[in-house]
């Protein structure tokens, strides 16, 4: 939905803009400002993934030395990467002095197609990975110490408030089972949960006294069972609810936010989050409704199937 987050971001040329991307990734929405505005802007780009980070800052300079020759301080204002959190937005803003001046956020909170694609990573259940879901790999907590410092209680509140799953007890049950000499037979690696998932599901299935599982009940478990762990690895709605409570303090009035999500859980805190600062005065309009991908989008970017998009501007 690259064209509707530039449309409403309300980029222009003619005037520099400051512009935020939260989440650099490949880097697609910024090198797309930087087209738009004409270099015209100081774009401060946040990811928390030091690889991507690099790898998207090399080809975001290069494509700046190309276009302009000027002065390198200069180049070096039009485009400033930050390993970090987008939680901690306000720090940098008031560090950069720009406190109130942003005229455009842009986040897309959904995993660049880079870590998905990376089987090493462990965000995929279609291939055979440790259990890591780490986005920034520096930090020490993996998914593999979520598993093993929870139980069937908290795993099973983890599983329902992260991703609605509904077979969380059971699914839960099942991954903390003991093996033939009654010890806790934990998985390490996604083909390993992915069983436990299974097993999981079938247990639910026959307590309800539901026909067993289809495949599609199978993939959708593991989807959100996955996704809850992968949240909980990376702090996604803490990080979320901490960017939501910054955007008044470094938006400029007249300034806009765009966030696109990716699942029920996110949504519900942007649509609430944007609401409460209409209602309090703080927002002059936003999205009510939400907007979604096109039917040519999604068979052109299958993964953009589930994308939603909220604006808000203050």
């Amino acid at each position: 939905m690259l064209d509707e987050c530039i449309n409403y971001m309300n980029i222009s040329n003619t005037n520099k803009q400051v512009i935020i991307d939260c989440t650099l990734g490949y880097g697609g929405h910024s090198l797309r400002i930087l087209r738009e505005t004409k270099l015209n802007c100081q774009l401060i780009a946040f990811d928390k993934d030091i690889d991507e980070l690099n790898k998207t800052t090399s080809r975001i300079n290069t494509l700046i030395n190309r276009k302009l020759n000027i002065d390198t301080d200069i180049k070096n204002n039009i485009f400033i990467p930050i390993y970090d959190s987008f939680s901690n937005i306000a720090d940098h803003v008031n560090n950069l002095q720009l406190a109130g001046k942003v005229d455009a956020v842009l986040a897309d909170l959904g995993l660049s197609s880079m870590q998905i694609d990376n089987p090493n990573r462990g965000f995929t259940y279609k291939t055979n990975a440790p259990l890591d879901m780490r986005m920034d790999q520096n930090q020490p907590i993996k998914a593999i110490d979520i598993i093993r410092n929870n139980n069937i209680e908290s795993l099973t509140e983890i599983l329902f408030d992260n991703s609605d799953e509904t077979h969380a007890l059971d699914i839960a049950s099942a991954i903390y089972s003991v093996n033939e000499y009654d010890e806790r037979d934990i998985p390490t690696t996604s083909f390993e949960l992915i069983n436990k998932i299974r097993i999981g599901v079938r247990a639910s299935h026959n307590k309800l006294r539901l026909p067993p599982p289809t495949k599609t009940d199978y993939d959708k478990a593991i989807a959100r069972s996955m996704q809850a762990i992968r949240i909980e690895v990376n702090n996604e709605y803490k990080d979320l609810d901490l960017l939501l409570n910054s955007l008044p303090h470094i938006l400029k009035p007249g300034g806009r936010v765009v966030i696109l999500t990716f699942h029920s859980g996110e949504d519900r805190r942007v649509k609430q989050a944007f609401k409460d600062a209409y209602i309090n005065g703080i927002y002059s309009d936003w999205s009510k409704d939400v907007i979604k991908p096109s039917f040519e989008e999604i068979r052109m970017n299958p993964r953009s199937r589930s994308a939603k998009l909220r604006w808000a501007i203050k």
